[in-house]
C-alpha cells in the first residue's frame, strides 16, 4: 500500500513551526518517526520516556541501535531497504507486536502501527505511534504459566515430574535464562540443590551450586525459605548477600528471582529463576509466582500423604505380625492355664473365674483384629464344608456364656461354609444382641432354595435410623455403644466370603432381626474358597 502527503515545506515532517510537536508531544503514546535510512526525524515526549533517550539524543540517530535488539536489527533495515525500492511492505499499516529495548538494555514489549509517507524532496518518512505492552502481555504469559503449573501439578505422578515440568514453563514464560529447584531439609531447615536445571546452565555455576546449603535467611534460596514469600535481586552485583554472585556473572547472568513451594505449614522447596539484564521487581510476576508455589506445594503434600500411607501401611502388617505371632501364642496359653486353675479351684472361685473369661475376651479380641485384617487385605484363607447350624449355634451360646438365648434350629438343617467363620459370625451376632438389645434372644434358621437364612432376634427397639446405613461398616458405632465398632463388618465380610450376605431387618412390633444368609449344604454352586 502507498501512502503520500507533502506538508506547506514539501517534508514530510508535519505541519509548519511547533504545532506538530506540541501535538505529538500531547499524545498519551510514544510518537516516532524515520527517515528511509533508519534516521530518526521525530520523538516525542513519551517516547523518551518509554526507551529512556531524551529527544536531543534520539533525533538524528539510527532506530535500530536505540531501540531494536540485536537480533532485529537486520531484518528492520532489510525491510526498509526493501520498502523504498518496491513502495510497498508487508509490515506497514498492520497492528505490530514486537520486543523493543530500553537505554538501559531492559526489554519492552510494544504495539504499534506503521504509517509510510513520501514526498518529492525528502522521500519515505515512516511514522509510528507505539505503545508499551509490556504489562499486558507479561500477565497473560503469566496466566499461561499458571495454568501450565496447574495442570503439570495434576497430572504429575511424582514431585520429580512436577518441578521439572514447572522449571520448564516458567523459564519460557518469564524470559529467563536458567531456572533451578532447591529442596528443605523438614527436620533441619536447610536447603539444598536438587540438581534440576532448565536449561542445563555453564558448568562454573552448575558445580558452585550443587555444592552450595544455606541455612535460613542466607542467599536468595535461604531469605526465600525463611520468609515464605517471593524475593527479586535487580542487580546480583550490588547484593551482598549473594554467595554464587562470581560464579553468576560469569555465566552472563545480573538478576534472579526465587519464589517459595508452600504446603500448608511450611516452605518446602525454592525455585529460583536467574536473568541477563537487570531490572525492578515485577509485583504482577511475584504474585503469580507465589500462586504457582502454591499449586507445586500440592504435589509434595500429596507424595507425603502417599508415603505416609505406605508407613502405616508397613507398620499395620508389623502389628499383624506381632498380634498373630506375639501375642496369639501367649494368650492361648494362659487361657488354657486358667482353665486349669479354675478346675482345680472350682468354679467358686471368683478370681479364677474372672481371670479366665477375660483372657477368652482376649483371645477373641485378638482373633477379630486378625479376621478383620486378612479381610480386608484379600487373604483370608476359607476352607467350606456343611456344617449343622443347630448343634454349632448351640456351643457357641454355652462357650459365651450367653444367657437368655433361645437356639430353635432344625436339627438336620446344614450350611456350606468354614465352621470356624461361622462360629465367629454367630458368636458377633448374638454377643451384640446380648449387649445392645433386649432379652429374650432367639436364633432360628430357614431353608429357602439354595439358602439358609440364620436369624437373630431380641425384645429390643432396634438400631436407630441414623446408624442402620453404616451398621455394617467399619468402626460403625452408635452414640452409646463401647464396642470395637469391627464385630457387624466382620459378619458381613466373613458371609460375603463364604458366598453369603449379612443384613439387618427392621420390623416392630415382631423385634429387630439380624440375618446370616449362607448357601445350602448340597446347593448347586459352590462359594468360593478364598477371596
Amino acid at each position: 500500500m502507498n501512502a503520500r502527503h507533502v506538508d506547506d515545506r514539501g517534508t514530510a515532517m508535519g505541519p509548519r513551526g511547533d504545532a506538530w510537536q506540541i501535538l505529538v508531544d500531547s499524545a498519551s503514546d510514544a510518537y516516532v518517526s524515520i527517515d528511509a535510512a533508519g534516521i530518526v526525524t521525530r520523538w516525542n515526549a513519551p517516547a523518551a520516556e518509554m526507551f529512556g533517550w531524551t529527544r536531543e539524543e534520539a533525533l538524528g540517530s539510527l532506530l535500530a541501535e536505540l531501540i531494536i535488539p540485536p537480533e532485529h536489527r537486520d531484518a528492520h533495515l532489510l525491510g526498509l531497504q526493501r520498502f523504498v525500492a518496491a513502495g510497498r511492505g508487508e509490515a506497514v499499516f498492520k497492528r505490530l507486536q514486537l520486543p523493543a529495548l530500553h537505554r538501559t538494555g531492559r526489554r519492552i514489549d510494544v504495539e504499534f502501527t506503521i504509517l509510510p509517507v513520501e514526498d518529492h524532496a525528502t522521500g519515505w518518512h515512516f511514522h509510528a505511534f507505539l505503545r508499551d505492552v509490556t504489562a499486558d502481555l507479561a500477565q497473560q504469559r503469566y496466566v499461561r504459566l499458571l495454568e501450565h503449573v496447574a495442570l503439570a501439578a495434576n497430572e504429575a505422578t511424582t514431585v520429580e515430574d512436577a518441578v521439572r515440568a514447572c522449571l520448564a514453563t516458567a523459564q519460557q514464560q518469564t524470559g529467563s535464562r536458567f531456572a533451578h529447584a532447591w529442596i528443605v531439609d523438614e527436620d533441619t531447615g536447610q536447603i539444598a540443590s536438587t540438581g534440576w536445571w532448565t536449561p542445563e546452565p555453564p558448568h562454573a555455576l552448575r558445580q558452585v551450586t550443587d555444592a552450595s546449603t544455606f541455612d535460613p535467611g542466607a542467599g536468595l534460596p535461604g531469605r526465600v525459605a525463611a520468609t515464605g514469600e517471593p524475593d527479586w535481586i535487580g542487580d546480583i552485583r550490588t547484593d551482598p548477600n549473594v554467595p554464587r554472585a562470581v560464579a553468576a556473572v560469569e555465566s552472563g547472568l545480573v538478576a534472579a528471582f526465587a519464589f517459595p513451594v508452600l504446603t500448608r505449614d511450611r516452605t518446602v522447596a525454592v525455585i529460583e529463576l536467574f536473568r541477563s539484564e537487570t531490572g525492578e521487581p515485577e509485583e504482577h510476576l511475584l504474585e503469580v509466582m507465589r500462586s504457582v508455589g502454591v499449586q507445586l506445594g500440592r504435589v509434595f503434600e500429596r507424595q507425603h500423604a502417599f508415603n505416609e500411607v505406605l508407613r502405616l501401611a508397613a507398620d499395620r502388617e508389623a502389628i499383624v505380625a506381632i498380634v498373630g505371632h506375639e501375642l496369639r501364642g501367649p494368650l492361648a496359653a494362659a487361657h488354657a492355664a486358667a482353665g486349669i486353675l479354675v478346675g482345680d479351684q472350682g468354679r467358686d472361685d471368683p478370681i479364677a473365674d474372672v481371670l479366665e473369661r477375660q483372657l477368652a475376651r482376649l483371645r477373641r479380641l485378638v482373633d477379630m483384629f486378625l479376621t478383620a485384617q486378612h479381610l480386608e487385605s484379600g487373604s483370608l484363607a476359607v476352607h467350606p464344608r456343611p456344617v449343622a447350624v443347630a448343634r454349632l449355634a448351640r456351643e457357641v451360646v454355652s462357650d459365651g456364656g450367653f444367657e437368655h438365648v433361645d437356639v430353635t434350629v432344625d436339627g438336620v438343617l446344614e450350611v456350606l461354609a468354614d465352621p470356624d467363620h461361622l462360629a465367629q459370625m454367630l458368636w458377633n451376632l448374638i454377643g451384640n444382641a446380648s449387649r445392645h438389645g433386649v432379652p429374650p434372644i432367639a436364633v432360628s434358621a430357614d431353608r429357602s432354595g439354595d439358602t439358609v437364612d440364620i436369624t437373630v432376634t431380641d425384645a429390643g427397639p432396634g438400631v436407630s435410623p441414623d446408624v442402620r446405613p453404616h451398621l455394617f461398616e467399619r468402626f460403625a458405632r452408635g452414640s452409646t455403644s463401647r464396642g470395637t465398632g469391627l464385630g457387624l463388618s466382620i459378619v458381613r465380610g466373613l458371609a460375603r466370603s463364604n458366598g453369603g450376605d449379612a443384613f439387618y431387618i427392621h420390623s416392630p412390633p415382631t423385634g429387630p432381626a439380624f440375618v446370616l444368609q449362607l448357601r445350602a449344604s448340597g446347593a448347586s454352586t459352590e462359594p468360593d474358597t478364598a477371596s
